[in-house]
């Protein structure tokens, strides 16, 4: 099999690299759809891929691109419909952009949702979705969370 999980850890692009004579940049390119490869290289390196079922580091991605590719959504009833329906459209929309949705559940708790809300900045969320059951002015405001981070309340 190669280099790629000899020490039962993830497979990476180098290992994948290393087995197929070709740079990391080429089988980087290659994962995301990008640059002038060809068509032979790009098979092999796809054929490798599957092979050895490489999984993509999104904390490895995140540190060179400053992105976590996820959206946060704190919500104060998992078991609702309304908050059901709302997570799955919301997951569907992001998708596409290669994000994904996570979830966070307050329990319609002031203390739970605000705990929520920091741990998932912790976790550092390209944009948070804030459905509180506070009224209007007794929850925190999207520019006292965080500067620069998009949070959206409904």
């Amino acid at each position: 099999m190669g280099s790629g999980n000899a020490t039962n850890r993830p497979v990476r692009m180098k290992d994948i690299a290393k087995d197929l004579g070709v740079s990391i940049v080429t089988v980087s390119k290659v994962i995301r759809g990008r640059g002038d490869i060809s068509r032979a290289t790009r098979r092999r390196v796809l054929k490798r891929v599957k092979e050895l079922n490489y999984q993509p580091n999104w904390l490895a991605r995140g540190l060179v691109t400053g992105k976590s590719y996820t959206v946060g959504l704190v919500i104060p009833e998992m078991m609702h419909s309304y908050f059901a329906e709302v997570a799955k459209g919301l997951a569907t929309a992001i998708l596409p952009a290669g994000y994904r949705l996570l979830i966070s559940n307050s329990e319609a708790n002031a203390e739970m949702e605000r705990q929520e809300i920091q741990a998932l900045l912790a976790r550092r969320v390209d944009g948070l979705v804030l459905s509180s059951f506070q009224r209007a002015g007794e929850t925190e405001r999207s520019s006292t969370i965080l500067p620069g981070l998009e949070c959206n309340m409904f």
